[in-house]
């Protein structure tokens, strides 16, 4: 099999079996770095698999049940003794 050396955004994460969206979240915070050709954002081919082949953590993914819950927003695994208590009147 062949393969391109360069892949569009959409292309690249077909390749990568990622939506588009979170493609551009991997270019925004330079986990993926593009070419850019004119106005055309492109990938290359060994960035895709340097990408693929590589080992990583993401800080909202739960797959991980090695990790302790955070809980939303605050970012901490465990809430204070001395914290405040939502109440749900039903």
């Amino acid at each position: 099999m062949t393969s391109k050396l360069l892949y569009t955004r959409k292309e690249a994460a077909q390749v990568l079996s990622v939506s588009l969206r979170f493609l551009d979240g991997l270019i925004g915070r330079r986990e993926l770095r593009p070419r850019r050709i004119g106005r055309r954002v492109l990938v290359e081919h060994r960035e895709l698999e340097r990408f693929a082949r590589a080992d990583h953590v993401f800080p909202n993914d739960r797959s991980s049940s090695a990790r302790s819950p955070q809980y939303p927003l605050t970012g901490v695994s465990e809430m204070p003794q001395d914290a405040p208590q939502c109440r749900t009147e039903g």
